[in-house]
């Protein structure tokens, strides 16, 4: 039997709408200043988490935050556990908010060490820029004036042949061809040059490649093992939430068909179901001491909520407020 336990009340200001205690219901203002409740969810967990434009509370300790788009205002105790476990309901993963719990007590996986070597890895593999198209357009460009050299000397040396022909003063024609000739020699040095510099940069984009896929195959390897990771953690610390859950004043079995933490693909939907208590449980663990966030489905299910009459109790047992959205 988990016992209550003194928990830092939590104080919220929405515009003109004030709530307090360890156990707040917000479910009804959204409708009240026509906000959408995922916009509600999100500018509260902004208020409530620590961050650029935060300032501690001489009087509670706590954090006071005006979010901005929405005028909030929350007095709290600063979270310390990760952001996993700021919110629980709709679209969260227990074997996420399991597993998040899990490391914040100091527990590891047994993938972690190849894990952190992936990471290490990855972090130092950086995809070169390669910039090929200017270097294909230089070889052109070159290529291009060289052929109108040889092209130039060509019609030069027809001209210079007429002359003799004729023997007319060939001189002119002899220093323009002498001229070409050199403007084609350097050309073709800067068209050689320019066709090498395409085949370094050839290269540079296939080790880019190489680099490229080396970076997809560790993203991959990293999913896997972080997938890995989560399901051995939440595993381990499913029999520690069963314990937690225990004398709760509600229905607290985990439904027998789909267990919660066996599939990252099971999300908590249903409110009435253990798997909210489940998360609950897992912060607490934790050692949460901030309000954490209980997302419902809408005003719909407000007497479907495994909270409803049990939430102040709940919150004092496990040691820090609910905020209910």
């Amino acid at each position: 039997m988990i016992r209550e336990r003194d928990v830092a009340p939590a104080w919220i200001r929405i515009g003109g709408i004030r709530r307090s205690g360890v156990a707040i219901d917000l479910r009804d203002v959204p409708e009240s200043i026509e906000i959408e409740p995922p916009d509600l969810v999100s500018q509260l967990l902004a208020a409530i988490r620590p961050a650029s434009g935060c300032r501690l509370d001489t009087r509670t300790g706590g954090v006071r935050r005006g979010a901005g788009e929405i005028d909030i205002d929350v007095d709290c105790v600063a979270p310390s556990t990760p952001m996993a476990l700021d919110r629980v309901g709709s679209r969260g993963s227990l074997r996420s908010t399991f597993a998040a719990a899990a490391r914040t007590i100091g527990w590891t996986s047994t993938a972690a060490s190849e894990l952190a070597d992936r990471r290490l890895e990855l972090s130092r593999l950086e995809v070169p820029t390669v910039e090929i198209e200017a270097a294909r357009r230089r070889v052109a460009e070159t290529g291009t004036d060289v052929d109108r050299l040889r092209e130039e000397i060509a019609t030069i040396r027809g001209e210079l042949s007429t002359r003799r022909e004729l023997e007319a003063d060939p001189d002119p024609a002899r220093e323009r061809l002498a001229e070409a000739t050199a403007n084609l020699a350097e050309t073709e040095t800067v068209h050689i040059a320019a066709r090498q510099e395409l085949e370094r940069a050839r290269r540079r984009a296939r080790h880019a490649r190489d680099v490229r896929e080396r970076r997809l195959r560790l993203e991959d390897e990293i999913g896997n093992l972080e997938r890995a990771a989560r399901r051995q953690l939440a595993r381990r610390l499913s029999p520690v939430v069963h314990d937690r859950l225990a004398g709760l004043p509600v229905e607290t079995a985990f439904p027998a068909e789909t267990s919660p933490v066996e599939s990252d693909e099971e999300r908590v939907g249903d409110l009435r179901d253990t798997p909210l208590l489940a998360a609950l449980a897992a912060s607490a663990i934790a050692g949460r001491r901030a309000p954490v966030v209980s997302v419902s489905g809408g005003r719909s299910n407000l007497g479907d909520d495994p909270l409803d009459g049990a939430a102040a109790s709940i919150a004092r047992r496990f040691g820090y407020p609910i905020v209910r959205v």
